[in-house]
């Protein structure tokens, strides 16, 4: 599963579950969610990213910054990315 398939299927997901993925962090990256108490992912190469719950939530504050706009799957990822990186939400420019 790509990065860009978990995001687009992120309500499916139990929302207690963590995406793990490839580095550099791209909607083509090698991806997958598990339960983060009985991972194998991080044994591996895969990287923690996000769990379902913060993903979900970012993506929704970047709607309501942008007046109910529903984002596109790059739009996400770029979201979630940003997020993990900075521990900040990706604020529109203005």
């Amino acid at each position: 599963m790509t990065l860009g398939q978990v995001i687009e299927r992120l309500e499916e997901f139990d929302r207690a579950h963590t995406i793990y993925a490839v580095k550099p962090w791209t909607l083509d990256s090698e991806a997958l969610v598990q339960d983060a108490h009985h991972s194998t992912a991080s044994s591996g190469r895969f990287d923690y990213l996000l769990d379902i719950y913060t993903a979900l939530e970012v993506i929704e504050v970047w709607s309501e910054q942008r007046d109910g706009a529903v984002p596109s799957i790059a739009e996400r990822c770029a979201a979630l990315v940003y997020y993990e990186d900075h521990d900040a939400y990706l604020i529109p420019d203005d």
